[in-house]
Parts: C-alpha cells; structure tokens; sequence
C-alpha cells in the first residue's frame, strides 16, 4: 500500500485530507499529526477541524481566507510533514488515558442485557471490557465522543433498534465492536454499560490558546480502562460538583 494524502474541496468552505498510509497505526498517527498541525498553524482560517479514521476535515472560515491559498497553506503542510515524519508510526505517539468506570446495573442498565445474551456473567463482562487497551479510530456523532476499537468479540453487541432519547454524560458503551463514552448528555442508541466520572469536553472560554485540547480524546490516543467500587465513585462524583 502506498502512503497517500490528497486534498478534496467538498464544498465552498468544506476541505477533505484523505489519508492512506501502510499500516492503521501509522495511518492514525499521520492523521492526529495532520489535524494538530493544522489546528496549530491554520487556526484563524478554520471553524473547525475533524479527524476521523482515514481523513480529516477542515471547514474553512470564509472571512479571513479563500480558498486558493488556503489549499496552497495545505499543500505546504503536507509537504512539509512529509519531510518531518519519515516513520509516522513511531515518530508521533498519540497521548495514553487511563480512565475510571463505575460498572453497575444503576448506572450502565444495558449490563444484564449484553450478560445474558452473551451468555456470560456480568463480571466476566466488566473484566473483558476493562483488561483491554483501546484506539481511538475517530472522533464525531457529537462533539468529543471517540470512537474506540476493538472490544473482545465475546462482548460485542449491536447498537440499539430504539435509541434513547437522553443518555447521560459519562456513559459507557459499546456499538458493535467499538466502545466509548458519551461527552455529554445526548441521545444514543449504544448499549451502556457502566459510567466515567471525568470532563472530557473543557469549556473553550478555558483553553489556554495552541496549548491545550478541547477534547481530552484525539485520533491517534490510546485508552485504557479501570474499575471502580462504589465509594471511589461517589468520590470523584463529588470532585467534579
């Protein structure tokens, strides 16, 4: 496979990098390294930025820049990571989380479910879910929300046919083969299984300018999982009021 990265124009103010590189790692690694570069070097052309598992969209601000140097600042981005990055898989790591989970039937009511038709008890469940590290392969659906692959195929599971109308923030699920965990309140259709009592969205009004993530998870970022008992729970819970 030969690495890639072309540009599209998908609309007036809509730009496409597509990605093709060897391996996934390297590919979401040259992905996450596209998306910081831009973000850092091109902030005051761009609204926003969005990497996902083979590209990465950029919607352009129309009022400060047009669209033919804004593709030639690309192509130079480009080049010049091309330069930078010779081995893109070892050269840039993506960042590693270790994150609380809180797994139990109050709070992850899709536990007894994925259980019984697995046919596995559910701290076998819980104990498959947490023992694994994760990628994240792409970030969307709403603002934040990270997709992350590949859970043990014993306990992956369907999203959903109904929805819910309301998921809470910091819900853990599973789609499928893939986890994550929900940024904010929203609807979803993912099979929760447990809570994580930590802020994965900062208000913008706190970022510190080019230094600091407006979401905690990026294409590219390892996640690893640990459990927690009811009280460790109820303390960080209160540590976020």
């Amino acid at each position: 496979m030969k690495t890639q990265r072309c540009i599209e124009r998908l609309n007036d103010n809509t730009v496409l990098i597509h990605v093709t590189e060897q391996t996934q790692q390297a590919q979401l690694c040259t992905i996450a390294a596209i998306a910081d570069r831009v973000q850092s070097q091109l902030k005051p052309h761009i609204r926003n930025c969005v990497p996902a598992s083979t590209s990465v969209m950029i919607e352009m601000n129309d009022l400060t820049i047009r669209y033919a140097p804004f593709r030639l600042s690309l192509e130079k981005l480009l080049e010049d990571l091309s330069r930078t990055l010779t081995q893109p898989a070892t050269a840039i790591q993506g960042a590693q989380h270790r994150l609380p989970v809180y797994y139990h039937p109050s709070v992850g009511p899709d536990l007894k479910t994925i259980a019984t038709a697995k046919n596995i008890h559910v701290d076998e469940l819980i104990q498959r879910h947490y023992s694994r590290s994760y990628l994240v392969t792409a970030v969307g659906f709403t603002p934040g929300f990270a997709y992350m692959g590949s859970v043990d195929p014993s306990i992956a599971m369907a999203r959903k046919h109904s929805p819910r109308a309301l998921v809470p923030k910091g819900s853990v699920g599973i789609a499928d083969t893939q986890t994550g965990i929900y940024p904010r309140q929203s609807p979803g259709g993912w099979n929760i299984i447990g809570h994580c009592p930590q802020t994965l969205l900062k208000p913008i009004n706190q970022l510190v300018p080019k230094t600091e993530r407006y979401c905690s998870l990026t294409v590219g970022d390892t996640v690893s999982f640990y459990p927690l008992s009811r009280s460790e729970y109820l303390d960080l819970l209160a540590e976020l009021q």
